[in-house]
């Protein structure tokens, strides 16, 4: 028992860490901006956020345990990249447009423009309303369409709805449609 409760521990603190330094691994784009592409919408509070360095004594552990230590930071990287994907699209679009620190950093402990302890009200010029749906629905897809669609899992907590070839709309499962991340994850 005391195991399991160290391992839930873990991992908790390793998703906490993962999803507030982003991913190290991460391929950065060319950063030779000449100017931002995206800046913060005046008055925006950045400094919100305080910074806590989390420790943790891994001493005690085998050298099996911190094995699987190293598995869970991978999987926490994984499974932080495809949050992003479920709560905004493309991250490295995002991150690579903003030039000040700062800004980047908030919409990396944010995972996107829209500020989650002001209501998802966007903080980067250029961004309205958050989609009600993140990104598990097409950004174009309006409440007709989606009534309109005849398949009852729409609803459902396990899918994504995206665009077919000719523009309508389809219902694809979560574990079709982030197959590579939930394997690799895996």
């Amino acid at each position: 028992m005391r195991k399991t409760v160290l391992y839930f521990g873990l991992v908790m603190l390793l998703a906490t860490i993962s999803s507030c330094g982003g991913n190290s691994t991460t391929k950065e784009k060319s950063a030779d901006l000449d100017s931002a592409k995206y800046t913060a919408v005046e008055g925006v509070d950045l400094d919100v956020y305080a910074n806590v360095e989390l420790k943790a004594d891994i001493s005690g552990l085998s050298d099996n345990e911190k094995q699987v230590l190293e598995l869970m930071f991978q999987a926490a990287a994984i499974m932080d990249d495809l949050f992003w994907k479920e709560a905004y699209g493309d991250r490295d679009d995002l991150l690579n447009g903003i030039t000040d620190e700062k800004l980047k950093l908030f919409a990396k402990i944010n995972y996107g423009p829209w500020d989650r302890l002001n209501n998802n009200k966007a903080f980067i010029e250029g961004f309205g309303e958050k989609p009600a749906g993140a990104n598990f629905y097409p950004k174009d897809m309006t409440k007709e369409e989606f009534d309109a669609l005849a398949d009852t899992n729409k609803t459902s907590l396990y899918t994504v709805l995206r665009r077919d070839e000719n523009g309508n709309l389809k219902v694809i499962w979560y574990h079709d449609f982030f197959a590579d991340e939930i394997n690799q994850a895996a």
